[in-house]
């Protein structure tokens, strides 16, 4: 008995010492373009879950996409150009945080073959509670609008 309640002591600690250690570190502004990268990454690989999850249940943008809409859009992109290999690269021109909203102005540019597409966006973001492990609370960036 005493064997059993060190070994889910262990397990505890290491559970707690796993959320603790992939806490986000740096400034507000490293995170943000630690998350532009991610998202990036995640259209290069043709994932689309890693980019809903970094997108804001109260998102909304000037095309009228909400949090559901913007979710299906993102989908629809990433499988229907799931068979084209491509490079996506992004240039931060500015970011701006002000209390727990922010502002980023991205270059975007994805090129395949002989085409390359480039857009300037907007993107606004929020700082959210989340819990890590469902245990440790922290608060993260999430997108509220690409514009």
């Amino acid at each position: 008995m005493k064997t059993k309640i060190i070994i889910l002591g262990a397990i505890v600690l290491a559970y707690f010492a796993a959320a603790l250690i992939t806490l986000p570190r740096g400034s507000d502004e490293e995170k943000i373009r630690n998350l532009i990268a991610d998202v990036a990454a995640s259209v290069e690989r043709h994932e689309a879950a890693p980019i809903i999850a970094r997108l804001s249940k109260d998102y909304k943008d000037e095309e009228g996409r909400d949090y559901m809409l913007m979710r299906a859009y993102v989908i629809d992109v990433i499988y229907s150009n799931k068979k084209r290999d491509y490079a996506v690269t992004t240039k931060i021109h500015t970011v701006k945080v002000k209390g727990d909203t922010a502002v980023a102005y991205v270059l975007g540019k994805a090129e395949w073959e002989d085409e390359m597409y480039s857009y300037l966006f907007d993107l606004r973001l929020v700082r959210e509670k989340r819990y890590r492990f469902f245990v440790i609370p922290v608060t993260e960036w999430r997108l509220t609008a690409v514009n």
